[in-house]
Formats: C-alpha cells, structure tokens, sequence
C-alpha cells in the first residue's frame, strides 16, 4: 500500500491533516482508493485508481481531477461551463477545436492573441471585420492579392506615402473621374 500512498499525493494539506476515526477508507485488492473524511477544517472525499489517477475534493469546495493517461468528457446532450474567476489553460501539445454548428465568442474586454509562428486565417464564405479603428503594421512586405473587384471608400482624407517609388499599373488609370468611379 505504501507505492500506491506515494503516487496519490496530491499536495493537499487536507489529507494530511485528516484524523481517525473521522476518515473512512476503503481499499481494494489491485490498489483502488476511496477516502471520505469528515475532520473538521480539512474534510475531502477522494477516490482513486490504482494507476494514480484520481478525483479530490476538498473542505473548501476546491476540485482536483487528475489522469495519467488521456482524459475524455463527452456529452449526449448540451454542455455549459460557467467560470465566476479567471480561467487558465496550459496544452503542452497541439490544440485542436472543430465545430459542427456555428461558433461565437463574446469578450467584455480586451483580447490578444500572440503566435509565435506563422497565423492563418481561412473562410470559405466572407469574412468581415468590424471596428472603430484598424492598424496593420508588417516590418516586411505587405501584400494584398485580390482575385476580384477592391473598392476603398474613405469618408475623411486619404494619404498615400513611400519612402521610395510608387508604382500604380492599370489597363485604365482614371484620376478625378467624374462618372462612378470605374465601377459600370
């Protein structure tokens, strides 16, 4: 019993602080625990598999669920998770969400995203933006390929500069065109 006591510590002081005869422990043959302790200040119920995986929970409402093998949650109906406090999610590996249906997130605050790599974006249908303001700033090329029309309509003043020379190539180039602006 000592090997499977040494790969359950869990580093929670309410184990250690719990007291017979207000701890129940029950376990089986091949090393399965179950723990119940009703000492006061550090009651937890436990229950662990022998492989030295288990779910905790402590006198202060606090859950541990830990695996040492893979860890799967699955759902016939609707799941929901609600966060009151912040919430933290370290993957060492790859991460990977798909969705069958639609998918929409809402942020009361800021958001960021760092990649350290490169990033793709990809929509098969549109793809929208939309902001009080957008800045884009590339310390290499900037390049925009277009397989159809580009329209850019400015409602205040627009400034174009180059710290070196401009080229601007067109079938047609039209400067204060007086009609629609090339778009009949």
């Amino acid at each position: 019993m000592a090997k499977t006591k040494k790969r359950l510590d869990t580093g929670d002081d309410d184990l250690k602080e719990a007291k017979y005869p207000l701890t129940k422990v029950v376990e089986t043959e091949s090393g399965h625990i179950s723990v119940w302790s009703d000492t006061t200040g550090a009651t937890y119920v436990m229950h662990a598999h022998q492989s030295g995986s288990y779910s905790l929970m402590t006198h202060d409402g606090k859950t541990i669920n830990f695996s040492v093998g893979d860890n799967q949650t699955y759902g016939k109906g609707g799941v929901s998770v609600t966060v009151d406090e912040n919430n933290d999610m370290k993957i060492h590996g790859h991460n990977r969400v798909v969705v069958g249906g639609g998918s929409y997130v809402e942020v009361a605050g800021h958001a960021g995203i760092a990649v350290a790599g490169d990033t793709t974006l990809v929509s098969k249908g549109n793809f929208r933006t939309h902001c009080n303001e957008v800045y884009i700033g590339a310390k290499g090329n900037l390049n925009f390929n277009v397989g159809g029309d580009m329209k850019v309509k400015v409602s205040g003043q627009t400034n174009l500069e180059s710290g070196g020379d401009t080229f601007i190539k067109g079938a047609n180039i039209k400067l204060n065109d007086p009609g629609d602006g090339g778009a009949g």
